[in-house]
């Protein structure tokens, strides 16, 4: 019998590699009813009918010579319920062009937070912290609040377009609860941390040593009970920065990612504000220059399995470190400008082999849109740029950005400088949309352990994936230039004569929600009106 339940067609789009866009023009994939992708080949490939399809020829089954009929229809898809439809997904209504891009991954979210989304970013970050983020997050012991909170979050991130998402909860136990129930619900996949503190916290948000470790342990036995094969819902261990965590619940928390393999999350080398804190917190460690990735990693915590976000204050040895643990660092573009005092070195990491996913880090930045992460990165790393040649030009140094994105030498003349934070980059590698994009998706799945499962749009993966009306991006906003590529190299009979590529980058600069019309994850459609 064939494989396929479901078989989808149209251009797909996704970035296996760092820095290039891997288009596909009417191609089809055939996915089965575990939501795994059986086959992904062009459309003339395909045996098909005037009215329908017949086996779909390409799935192990048919291939070794079984198979059955696969139907044409264009009724909204049940996923409770197998059958075999043919779903065209090439146009929206009017013809419009759409493409199939895998869905988003946020590396760092902190869930209960969205509650202020927008607002509050008046203060440096512990004091945010204090004013802001600790009252919302305890207030969440109500569970019908928390409920309220959770479920809209979950949709809001779904009709965003993440379909997989690392989330921070608070530190009580059935609240978090709460959350993982959200996401399992309504087909989030998610990692979901209890958050753990006891330390240097408000009196009312703060936790025994004891408590954290046994009410960490205890969720992790939740969620491996609620999804048992960790296919949409996983635990996190979540120390939620060294400032707030004790020696011995840090290392507690290690024992316990060692003994259930879970995954780890935290927030490293932030902002200046926390660098002094942790140095503080250890006066005679280290010569008082204390620092967060060794201490991590003295507690079972630096990982290939460990997340780590914003990393801004790291240094050039701490970053080695990191890579050497395959640890990822986490970048949060706007929440960095509002409070990390700098920006992520993103073209200098990528060029010496550390793993980055991409957050959107609610409600340190405002949104939680990936599409704006996604903005941000490159907004941010242009920022770092000219930052860089404006202290080579008062050292002495020339520094071209041109030979920089294009990854040549770029330092000529001058004495140079030491230190990560304020070095001169020899050479680092370009860092634009498509890096972003890939960051968004198969880079976010890798961070998190899921490189295999998701992020691109191949065989052995799961149907994560996105339909976006490109066009509509470009009738509401292109300059009416008819023609303007027809004729030259790469150019199509798009609208204003653009390639799909054009299309598509106009859509992750400029789009939102109003243009991804449907979402799937692991093979269920979670969000989005079928038929299109």
């Amino acid at each position: 019998m064939c494989q396929c339940v479901y078989i989808y067609h149209g251009s797909f789009v996704d970035a296996p590699v760092a820095g290039d866009l891997r288009i596909r023009e009417d191609h089809v994939a055939g996915v089965d009813a575990r939501g795994t992708i059986v086959f992904v080949v062009a459309a003339s490939e395909l045996k098909a009918s005037a009215d329908g399809l017949s086996r779909c020829g390409h799935c192990a089954a048919c291939v070794t010579g079984g198979g059955s009929e696969v139907a044409s229809g264009s009724g909204a898809i049940d996923a409770s319920r197998p059958r075999r439809v043919h779903v065209r997904l090439a146009t929206a209504r009017g013809g419009e062009k759409c493409v199939l891009c895998p869905g988003f991954v946020d590396g760092h979210i902190h869930a209960p937070q969205v509650q202020y989304a927008g607002t509050a970013l008046d203060l440096p970050l512990l004091r945010w912290l204090d004013r802001y983020a600790f009252p919302a997050e305890a207030g969440l012991q109500d569970l019908t609040l928390a409920e309220c909170v959770y479920g809209s979050l979950v949709e809001l991130l779904l009709r965003n377009g993440t379909t997989t998402a690392l989330l921070f909860a608070t530190i009580h136990l059935e609240p978090t609860k709460v959350l993982a129930d959200a996401c399992l619900g309504r087909g989030l996949r998610a990692l979901v941390g209890k958050v753990c503190i006891d330390q240097h916290a408000p009196a009312f948000y703060c936790e025994s040593t004891e408590q954290s470790l046994a009410d960490t342990r205890a969720f992790i036995e939740y969620v491996r009970a609620r999804s048992p094969d960790a296919r949409l819902l996983q635990p996190v261990v979540t120390p939620r920065f060294i400032p707030t965590c004790s020696l011995d619940l840090l290392r507690g928390l290690g024992r316990l990612a060692a003994e259930h393999g879970c995954l780890i999350q935290s927030h490293i080398s932030e902002s200046d504000d926390e660098v002094a804190f942790v140095r503080a917190l250890f006066p005679h460690r280290d010569g008082g220059d204390a620092r967060d990735a060794p201490i991590f990693d003295e507690c079972g915590l630096l990982t290939g399995r460990s997340v780590f976000a914003h990393g801004v204050q790291l240094r050039e040895d701490e970053c080695d470190l990191l890579r050497a643990r395959g640890a990822t660092i986490g970048h949060c573009p706007l929440s960095n400008f509002h409070f990390a005092n700098g920006t992520l070195a993103t073209s200098e990491l990528l060029a010496r082999g550390n793993r980055l996913c991409l957050g959107s880090d609610v409600a340190a930045s405002a949104t939680v849109s990936l599409l704006n992460s996604q903005q941000h990165a490159v907004t941010s790393h242009k920022a770092r740029l000219g930052l860089l040649k404006l202290r080579a030009t008062r050292q002495g140094d020339v520094l071209d950005l041109a030979a920089l994105e294009s990854g040549e030498r770029t330092r000529h003349g001058g004495s140079g400088s030491g230190g990560w934070a304020g070095s001169l980059p020899e050479r680092a590698r370009p860092f634009n949309w498509k890096h972003a994009f890939h960051m968004a998706t198969q880079g976010g799945a890798e961070g998190l352990s899921l490189g295999d499962s998701i992020g691109t749009i191949d065989v052995g993966k799961q149907w994560d994936v996105l339909q976006v009306n490109v066009d509509a991006v470009s009738r509401r906003h292109a300059v009416p230039v008819p023609d303007r590529r027809r004729g030259q190299p790469g150019g199509d009979d798009g609208p204003f004569g653009q390639t799909l590529e054009d299309r598509f980058q106009a859509f992750l600069n400029l789009g939102g929600d109003r243009e991804i019309m449907n979402v799937w994850v692991d093979g269920r459609h979670v969000s989005g009106t079928i038929p299109v």
